[in-house]
Parts: C-alpha cells; sequence; structure tokens
C-alpha cells in the first residue's frame, strides 16, 4: 500500500485550489482599470532608445481597454509600424495585441507592457506561433525589461 505524505498533499491541493482562474486573473476590476487609464491620456508618447535603435509608443484612445499605435526602428534592420489595442490584466499590467507592417507584410503579435508612473516597460516571455500570429504562452509570468523602459515623452 502507498504511503501517502500528507503535509505534500496538502501542499498540492492548496496550489490547485490557488490556481489561477482565467476569469479572475485576466481581468481587473473596471475600477482599477479607470485610475490607470486616467493617468495615461490620448496623444501621451512613450520612447525607447537603445543605442541606435528606437521605439514609440502612443495612444489615442483610453478607457477599459487602450488603443495607440506602436513603432520599432531598428538600425540596419526592418522596422515595424502598427496599431494596438489592449486590455489589463491586473492594476498595471496591459496585455495588447500588435497588428503592424514589416517587409511588405502584415502581422499580428501579443505584447505584454507594464505600467508605472511615468515609464513603460516592455514584458517577454515564450511564444508561440498560430498562422501568421504570436501569442504569449503565458502573459502573467512575462519577464519585464527594467534597463530599457519606455520613457515619457518623445523627441
Amino acid at each position: 500500500m502507498m504511503k501517502i505524505n500528507f503535509p505534500f498533499l496538502v501542499v498540492v491541493v492548496l496550489m490547485i485550489s490557488c490556481g489561477n482562474n482565467p476569469s479572475d486573473a485576466d481581468q481587473v476590476s473596471s475600477e482599477s482599470a479607470a485610475v490607470l487609464s486616467t493617468a495615461i491620456q490620448p496623444g501621451d508618447c512613450y520612447q525607447m532608445i537603445i543605442k541606435k535603435d528606437t521605439a514609440r509608443i502612443s495612444f489615442t484612445g483610453t478607457g477599459e481597454t487602450l488603443e495607440g499605435s506602436l513603432a520599432y526602428h531598428r538600425a540596419e534592420k526592418d522596422n515595424n509600424d502598427g496599431n494596438f489595442k489592449g486590455r489589463f490584466l491586473n492594476d498595471s499590467v496591459l496585455l495588447a495585441s500588435y497588428t503592424f507592417n514589416s517587409e511588405g507584410r502584415k502581422s499580428v503579435r501579443e505584447l505584454v507592457f507594464k505600467i508605472r508612473d511615468s515609464i513603460i516597460l516592455q514584458g517577454y516571455g515564450e511564444e508561440f506561433q498560430r498562422h501568421d500570429s504570436a501569442f504569449l504562452r503565458a502573459p502573467g509570468f512575462a519577464v519585464f525589461d527594467t534597463k530599457n523602459p519606455f520613457l515619457r515623452g518623445c523627441k
């Protein structure tokens, strides 16, 4: 007969019961989203510069979903420009669908950003492809780039 390790069983049960329920984890209260979205105004522009590469994100709409434009201009590589529309996963994390053109081809990529005061941090994680689109496998576990933030104000 197999002996059951009671403390281990308790931990497993707690982990399962506290697991992410998509309807709870993927939604933020409308109050929290409203507070954060009021910090971002239409026309706000944020820029990231890494050596000769630049990226700009600007907002055209606010509310429960945020919309805007995003452009990555990389030295000696193909640029991509497009628009995004996103929703908040929690008080500060925005999950967005980015539709862009690069090399004459239209693509879609899921992006995640953490918005803090006057900076925006882009998150990275494992992706998977579906048709011409790239999705984050676990957006809630993205690692945010704190060394290269988007700073408020574009030049």
